[in-house]
Protein backbone atom coordinates (compact mmCIF):
# COMPACT_ATOMS: atom_id res chain seq x y z
CA UNK A 1 0.00 0.00 0.00
CA UNK A 2 1.43 3.07 -1.29
CA UNK A 3 1.81 6.13 1.45
CA UNK A 4 -0.51 9.50 0.98
CA UNK A 5 2.70 11.18 0.40
CA UNK A 6 4.02 9.42 -1.86
CA UNK A 7 0.66 9.03 -3.63
CA UNK A 8 0.52 12.70 -3.52
CA UNK A 9 4.25 12.98 -5.06
CA UNK A 10 3.29 10.47 -8.08
CA UNK A 11 0.60 12.96 -9.06
CA UNK A 12 2.35 16.01 -9.14
CA UNK A 13 5.35 14.38 -11.24
CA UNK A 14 2.64 13.18 -13.73
CA UNK A 15 1.13 16.39 -13.62
CA UNK A 16 4.20 18.40 -14.05
CA UNK A 17 5.74 15.72 -16.73
CA UNK A 18 2.20 16.62 -18.86
CA UNK A 19 2.67 20.35 -18.41
CA UNK A 20 5.72 20.17 -19.69
CA UNK A 21 4.97 17.76 -23.07
CA UNK A 22 2.17 20.13 -23.63
CA UNK A 23 4.54 23.02 -23.46
CA UNK A 24 6.56 21.49 -25.78
CA UNK A 25 4.05 20.83 -28.22
CA UNK A 26 2.94 24.04 -28.47
CA UNK A 27 6.04 25.64 -29.54
CA UNK A 28 5.52 24.01 -32.59
CA UNK A 29 2.22 25.55 -33.97
CA UNK A 30 -0.37 23.03 -35.92
CA UNK A 31 0.28 22.84 -39.44
CA UNK A 32 -3.39 23.68 -41.70
CA UNK A 33 -5.39 21.33 -43.79
CA UNK A 34 -4.27 23.39 -46.66
CA UNK A 35 -0.23 22.99 -45.77
CA UNK A 36 -0.99 19.01 -45.50
CA UNK A 37 -3.21 18.99 -48.78
CA UNK A 38 -0.30 20.82 -50.89
CA UNK A 39 2.74 18.65 -49.40
CA UNK A 40 1.01 15.41 -48.43
CA UNK A 41 3.61 14.25 -46.46
CA UNK A 42 7.22 15.85 -44.64
CA UNK A 43 9.12 12.68 -44.68
CA UNK A 44 9.97 13.45 -48.84
CA UNK A 45 11.31 16.15 -51.02
CA UNK A 46 7.76 17.00 -51.79
CA UNK A 47 4.38 15.15 -52.03
CA UNK A 48 6.24 11.69 -51.27
CA UNK A 49 8.63 12.36 -54.04
CA UNK A 50 12.34 12.76 -53.60
CA UNK A 51 14.98 14.32 -55.77
CA UNK A 52 16.83 11.32 -57.63
CA UNK A 53 13.98 9.25 -57.77
CA UNK A 54 13.39 7.65 -61.08
CA UNK A 55 10.50 9.74 -62.74
CA UNK A 56 8.16 6.96 -63.20
CA UNK A 57 7.78 6.85 -59.64
CA UNK A 58 5.93 10.30 -59.44
CA UNK A 59 2.85 8.86 -60.85
CA UNK A 60 2.71 6.20 -58.46
CA UNK A 61 3.05 9.06 -55.57
CA UNK A 62 0.18 11.74 -56.98
CA UNK A 63 -2.42 8.05 -55.82
CA UNK A 64 -3.81 7.58 -59.56
CA UNK A 65 -3.83 11.54 -60.44
CA UNK A 66 -2.92 11.71 -64.41
CA UNK A 67 -0.69 14.44 -65.20
CA UNK A 68 -2.08 16.98 -67.75
CA UNK A 69 1.53 16.91 -69.77
CA UNK A 70 3.90 14.09 -69.86
CA UNK A 71 7.19 14.11 -72.13
CA UNK A 72 11.18 14.48 -71.93
CA UNK A 73 10.60 17.33 -70.42
CA UNK A 74 8.63 15.92 -67.52
CA UNK A 75 5.82 15.56 -66.06
CA UNK A 76 3.26 18.89 -65.44
CA UNK A 77 0.14 18.27 -62.72
CA UNK A 78 -3.01 20.50 -62.47
CA UNK A 79 -4.33 19.70 -59.21
CA UNK A 80 -7.34 22.13 -57.38
CA UNK A 81 -6.76 21.42 -53.82
CA UNK A 82 -9.62 23.04 -52.64
CA UNK A 83 -12.26 26.07 -54.14
CA UNK A 84 -9.82 28.49 -53.71
CA UNK A 85 -6.90 26.65 -54.19
CA UNK A 86 -4.92 25.21 -57.34
CA UNK A 87 -1.65 24.08 -57.69
CA UNK A 88 0.02 23.38 -61.07
CA UNK A 89 3.29 20.90 -60.07
CA UNK A 90 6.32 19.86 -62.81
CA UNK A 91 8.82 16.92 -62.41
CA UNK A 92 11.49 17.64 -64.23
CA UNK A 93 14.15 15.22 -65.34
CA UNK A 94 17.73 15.28 -65.50
CA UNK A 95 17.56 15.54 -69.59
CA UNK A 96 16.73 19.36 -68.74
CA UNK A 97 19.54 20.03 -66.85
CA UNK A 98 22.77 22.02 -69.35
CA UNK A 99 25.99 19.60 -68.92
CA UNK A 100 23.88 16.98 -67.17
CA UNK A 101 23.85 13.57 -68.48
CA UNK A 102 20.49 12.33 -69.90
CA UNK A 103 18.31 10.44 -67.17
CA UNK A 104 14.98 9.73 -66.53
CA UNK A 105 15.99 10.67 -62.92
CA UNK A 106 13.85 14.01 -61.04
CA UNK A 107 16.30 16.72 -61.12
CA UNK A 108 13.88 19.18 -60.06
CA UNK A 109 10.33 20.15 -58.83
CA UNK A 110 8.59 23.42 -59.80
CA UNK A 111 5.09 23.90 -57.53
CA UNK A 112 3.03 26.79 -58.22
CA UNK A 113 0.40 27.53 -55.40
CA UNK A 114 -2.46 29.85 -56.43
CA UNK A 115 -4.73 30.91 -53.86
CA UNK A 116 -7.66 33.72 -53.95
CA UNK A 117 -7.33 35.31 -50.99
CA UNK A 118 -3.87 37.46 -49.94
CA UNK A 119 -4.54 36.29 -46.20
CA UNK A 120 -4.82 32.73 -46.93
CA UNK A 121 -1.88 32.82 -49.10
CA UNK A 122 0.23 34.78 -46.56
CA UNK A 123 -0.59 32.36 -44.12
CA UNK A 124 0.36 29.56 -45.89
CA UNK A 125 3.92 31.30 -47.15
CA UNK A 126 4.51 31.81 -43.39
CA UNK A 127 3.71 28.09 -43.21
CA UNK A 128 5.77 26.64 -45.36
CA UNK A 129 8.66 29.34 -44.38
CA UNK A 130 8.46 27.75 -40.99
CA UNK A 131 8.62 24.06 -42.23
CA UNK A 132 11.46 24.58 -44.49
CA UNK A 133 13.38 26.22 -41.61
CA UNK A 134 13.08 23.34 -39.36
CA UNK A 135 13.76 20.90 -42.03
CA UNK A 136 16.90 23.00 -43.94
CA UNK A 137 17.92 24.82 -41.05
CA UNK A 138 18.05 28.86 -40.58
CA UNK A 139 21.37 28.50 -40.86
CA UNK A 140 21.31 27.90 -44.64
CA UNK A 141 18.92 30.67 -45.56
CA UNK A 142 19.47 33.40 -47.43
CA UNK A 143 17.50 36.24 -48.80
CA UNK A 144 14.40 38.61 -47.56
CA UNK A 145 10.50 37.81 -46.93
CA UNK A 146 9.05 36.97 -50.19
CA UNK A 147 11.97 35.54 -51.46
CA UNK A 148 14.28 32.96 -49.55
CA UNK A 149 16.61 30.18 -50.79
CA UNK A 150 18.02 27.18 -48.38
CA UNK A 151 21.06 25.53 -49.70
CA UNK A 152 21.64 22.21 -48.16
CA UNK A 153 22.21 18.56 -48.30
CA UNK A 154 19.99 16.19 -47.15
CA UNK A 155 20.85 11.91 -46.36
CA UNK A 156 19.31 11.34 -49.69
CA UNK A 157 21.33 14.04 -52.25
CA UNK A 158 24.34 15.95 -51.30
CA UNK A 159 23.26 18.71 -52.80
CA UNK A 160 19.66 20.69 -53.14
CA UNK A 161 18.72 24.21 -53.22
CA UNK A 162 14.83 25.48 -52.06
CA UNK A 163 13.85 28.22 -53.37
CA UNK A 164 10.75 29.83 -51.79
CA UNK A 165 8.56 33.20 -53.84
CA UNK A 166 5.66 34.99 -53.30
CA UNK A 167 3.80 36.35 -56.20
CA UNK A 168 3.89 39.83 -56.69
CA UNK A 169 0.10 39.71 -56.70
CA UNK A 170 0.83 38.01 -52.89
CA UNK A 171 -1.81 34.89 -53.86
CA UNK A 172 1.13 33.02 -55.61
CA UNK A 173 3.72 30.63 -54.01
CA UNK A 174 6.46 29.47 -56.06
CA UNK A 175 8.50 26.36 -54.49
CA UNK A 176 11.55 24.47 -56.86
CA UNK A 177 13.60 21.81 -55.51
CA UNK A 178 16.68 21.73 -57.63
CA UNK A 179 19.22 18.75 -57.35
CA UNK A 180 22.39 20.81 -57.40
CA UNK A 181 25.09 18.28 -57.51
CA UNK A 182 25.75 17.61 -60.83
CA UNK A 183 25.09 20.58 -63.59
CA UNK A 184 22.91 23.62 -63.32
CA UNK A 185 18.83 23.51 -63.97
CA UNK A 186 17.60 26.19 -67.01
CA UNK A 187 16.95 29.94 -65.97
CA UNK A 188 14.54 29.79 -68.32
CA UNK A 189 12.18 28.12 -65.72
CA UNK A 190 11.62 30.94 -63.72
CA UNK A 191 10.20 32.87 -66.99
CA UNK A 192 8.26 30.55 -67.37
CA UNK A 193 4.36 31.58 -66.63
CA UNK A 194 3.34 28.60 -64.98
CA UNK A 195 0.30 30.03 -62.53
CA UNK A 196 -3.36 28.74 -63.15
CA UNK A 197 -5.89 30.94 -63.31
CA UNK A 198 -8.98 30.78 -61.05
Amino acid sequence: MQKPGAYIITLLTIGISLLFQSGCADRIPPKSELFYSVFLDDSSTFRNTFLGEAMKEVMKHEQGIRPIHRDAFGLKYELELSPECRMMIHYLPQSMKSGGAESRRIASIVANVNLNSEVETARLYNEIEDHFNLLYGRENLTGKYGNYTWNCSKNYISSMEVNLSLGNDQKNILMNFVDTQSGQIIDSLENTNLSVNP
